[in-house]
């Protein structure tokens, strides 16, 4: 059976809410906001949830969103957030310019879980932690070139040691 709520209800769900959420910024050369949604619940999957996910309804001329299955989503719910996880991403841009991503903001993330976008075009990941990821694009629609992933304890996501040490050029 399942119980009734009434308004006169003296809880409130959020209090009771521990899942990890990543509220992910894009901010596009025609300052167009959106902010996406990932939350990691036991009760999903990497697929399309009922009641979880969110189809975007309405593109804006800039955009970005979660791809699930080719289609665009601004909510995903996902069961995991490891090395191992990989979460599509998409972007429109009616204008060549510098588009942005960010954190917008984190809950409940342990502060040795890195959040990277990865550039599959120049194959780098950017800790998303450390500073929002800058990038020229040109006027188009990107739906096989930036990722999210994520690492824990300094974990690299498989990148070569080498690879990640400064170079100073003058």
């Amino acid at each position: 059976t399942n119980p009734i709520v009434t308004p006169e209800a003296s809880y409130n769900l959020e209090d009771n809410d521990d899942r990890l959420k990543f509220r992910i910024g894009f901010k596009s050369i025609n300052t167009i906001h959106r902010q996406l949604l990932l939350t990691i619940d036991d009760n999903t999957t990497s697929d399309v949830d009922w009641a979880f996910d969110a189809k975007l309804n309405e593109i804006q001329v800039d955009d970005m969103y979660w791809l699930i299955n080719e289609n665009a989503f601004i909510i995903q719910a996902s069961n995991e957030a490891t090395s191992a996880t990989v979460y599509p991403l998409g972007i429109k841009t009616s204008t060549d310019g510098l588009n942005t991503i960010s954190i917008d903001a984190l809950e409940n993330a342990p502060n040795d879980t890195h959040i990277y976008v990865y550039d599959i075009e120049l194959d780098l990941y950017h800790d998303l932690r450390n500073s929002n990821y800058e990038v020229f694009l040109n006027a188009g629609q990107y739906h096989n070139r930036f990722e999210i992933t994520f690492s824990t304890n300094g974990e690299l996501l498989g990148v070569n040691e080498e690879t990640n040490k400064r170079i100073d050029i003058r």
